[in-house]
């Protein structure tokens, strides 16, 4: 099927395939074209979602028995790919939802991103030329 630039392929009962010649020129474009229109979407996010997130966060580390002064880890007593992940998702949080982040009362969740950037081989990435600096204009 295809619809103007956007192509459509189905595949035997798997989702639509979706491709698009012009998807590096819309995905640098378009976050600056609309800079206004998501501010109300980026203040709900920020204020109802990622507490709700975080908060789930908090719970699962405190289950686990994290301390702010001890942080944990969320499935077991040492590093997961679980881990890496909530720390990706929360230095992300930070980054681009600063005044959220920074507003939240998630001591465990603080303590444990901060943890798991203290970990001496993560610390070094971060310090490195190979940690790329976060994208301005989006979450991902």
């Amino acid at each position: 099927v295809q619809a103007g630039h956007l192509t459509v392929r189905k595949e035997r009962d798997a989702y639509p395939v979706f491709s698009a010649p012009h998807i590096m020129k819309c995905r640098v474009l378009f976050p600056r074209m609309q800079v206004e229109e998501s501010k109300p979407y980026v203040k709900q996010y920020g204020e109802q979602r990622l507490p709700k997130y975080v908060q789930h966060f908090e719970d699962i580390l405190k289950y686990n028995g994290s301390t702010p002064d001890a942080p944990g880890y969320l499935v077991s007593s040492s590093i997961t790919a679980a881990d890496l992940a909530v720390y990706h998702f929360l230095a992300a949080a930070e980054q681009h939802y600063r005044q959220y982040y920074e507003a939240l009362e998630a001591p465990l969740a603080k303590s444990f991103k901060a943890n798991i950037e203290q970990r001496p081989r993560i610390a070094a990435y971060l310090a490195s030329d190979r940690c790329q600096p976060w994208d301005k204009d989006s979450m991902m």
